[in-house]
């Protein structure tokens, strides 16, 4: 009896003593918290921001999913200055020479686990990887074949999807007197972009402007999913939580969907499988150079999405950005057509004849035209954020970077910036890139190569983007009249990191 109420007494003490244990945790992980909360706070408290994204990372989230996430940090920079806290861990910039420095080809800067939210396939490491290492061996491999060195059809072949285009346009939305047939340029520039990319990518076209239609829906499905990507880059631990789990492969769109970014994912894996085996197809395209460069079956179904969804959407948003800006501006479009017609190129040509880039890259007021573009609405406005390196680093005024923050960039508010531009930098204006100075042109040129990454992560499909704006915009322009149907508002603009430009109604008549 009294080992039982020994035992008895015991137990009960431990009941009643619960409650303090767990008040004493709570108190402690409480305090723990403050404590962790204050002291980022005060590791970043020279770098001013929106006051609440000192405190928690609820502000970034909101904008990147807001779809005005360009405008927003933009606004933020010009408030704020060109280092701005962004959420307790981060800071943004808009300083040209401050991003060249951090991406330098031998900068001890390495990229953050916000490229984790930016893969495709969680589970599988491609060039997004946010490993240094892995990027450099993949960027080895793929270098060549973004390059075009070794796909001498290459141009002929992007003259091929440009001539299917004018045709389409042609003999389907030529408006005259009596008639109007509105030209949806937000919807076809996705699907001519699409198709050059699967053309010179891998030599299997998906058909989208012959069949005058999105095929795979592509468009349709990214919008849907790119406000959920962006979310991932603010939290990428909940990639690395679930990149195995049957979880998130059920949640993901998969390779067997019949419709959508799971269809393409299915076009794309099917190509690249048909570069292997025993029966394997070899071609003189990228997906081909990038084979005979090392890469491996699994990487090849990895990049070819990336090759796509990377190649897709910025190179459309740069050719609605350039169409929207050039014709809306009647100095600006007669300047163009006066050049080309210096160049005796506005006669009548065959379907078939598309301009050479050797002939479109002479033209200085064409190629200021298509740098403004560039400038006014980088089509890529995503963070990509860098970690400050061991040791920490100072910026030019003094000011000091911890070691391990996160630091990402504001292009829009680096191309914009009055210093650099001048005080007209929020207008389109061409002129600038011709009636400068030398040694002010050289500034804003180093400002104007960071649109495409510099240093060591110079986006290899950047003479790819230009090579097809020069030769897309001469085409529409020389042969057709353009003019938006809707001035007050000329399409539906939203920004996930990359653009999604819809609804941009065009009424078009033969020149």
């Amino acid at each position: 009896m009294a080992i039982e109420r020994t035992t008895h007494s015991i137990i009960l003490g431990r009941i009643h003593g619960l409650p303090e244990l767990i008040i004493i945790l709570f108190v402690a992980g409480l305090a723990f918290l403050i404590i962790s909360t204050i002291r980022r706070f005060y590791r970043l408290r020279h770098f001013q921001g929106p006051p609440s994204a000192a405190w928690s990372k609820l502000w970034l989230l909101r904008t990147v999913t807001s779809g005005k996430m360009h405008r927003i940090i933009y606004e933020t920079s010009k408030e704020y200055g060109s280092v701005v806290r962004i959420a307790p861990n981060s800071l943004m910039t808009s300083d040209a020479t401050l991003w060249r420095r951090i991406c330098a080809v031998r900068s001890p800067y390495v990229r953050a686990d916000w490229y984790r939210g930016m893969r495709f396939e969680p589970d599988k490491d491609i060039i997004l990887t946010y490993q240094d290492d892995k990027h450099r061996e993949m960027r080895s491999k793929m270098a060549a074949g973004y390059a075009g060195k070794e796909n001498e059809n290459l141009e002929r072949n992007l003259d091929a999807r440009i001539t299917g285009l004018i045709k389409l346009i042609k003999n389907n939305y030529i408006s005259d007197d009596d008639s109007y047939k509105p030209f949806d340029w937000g919807l076809m520039a996705s699907n001519l972009t699409l198709d050059v990319v699967t053309e010179l990518g891998f030599s299997h076209c998906i058909g989208n402007i012959e069949s005058n239609t999105d095929l795979f829906d592509y468009y349709g499905s990214i919008a849907q999913g790119l406000p959920i990507i962006q979310a991932l880059t603010i939290f990428p631990w909940i990639v690395t939580m679930f990149e195995n789990s049957a979880i998130l492969r059920w949640i993901m769109p998969s390779a067997e969907d019949k419709h959508g970014y799971g269809r393409l994912l299915g076009f794309a894996k099917k190509r690249a499988r048909e570069r292997f085996g025993p029966e394997r197809i070899e071609k003189r395209d990228m997906l081909g150079s990038f084979i005979r460069h090392g890469i491996t079956q699994k990487e090849a179904e990895a990049e070819t999405i990336v090759q796509m969804m990377a190649g897709t959407d910025p190179g459309a948003t740069l050719l609605r950005v350039a169409t929207l800006y050039i014709i809306t501006q009647p100095q600006v479009h007669r300047r163009l057509l006066d050049e080309f017609q210096s160049y005796g190129l506005l006669a009548d040509r065959s379907d078939e004849t598309v301009v050479s880039i050797a002939t479109a890259s002479k033209m200085p007021y064409l190629q200021a035209c298509i740098k403004e573009s560039l400038r006014i609405c980088p089509p890529f406005c995503g963070l990509l954020e860098k970690i400050v390196p061991p040791g920490g680093d100072v910026l030019a005024d003094g000011r000091v970077l911890p070691e391990g923050t996160h630091i990402g960039v504001s292009f829009w508010g680096m191309m914009r910036d009055t210093d650099v531009f001048g005080d007209d930098a929020d207008v389109f204006r061409p002129e600038r890139w011709i009636h400068t100075e030398e040694e002010r042109l050289r500034t804003m040129e180093k400002s104007l190569e960071c649109v495409f990454s510099p240093g060591r992560y110079t986006c290899l499909g950047k003479d790819m983007a230009i090579l097809q704006v020069n030769k897309v915009i001469f085409e529409l322009l020389s042969r057709f009249e353009l003019s938006v149907e809707d001035p007050l508002n000329p399409w539906e603009s939203f920004s996930y990191g990359i653009f999604l430009q819809r609804h941009f109604w065009l009424r078009v008549t033969e020149r």
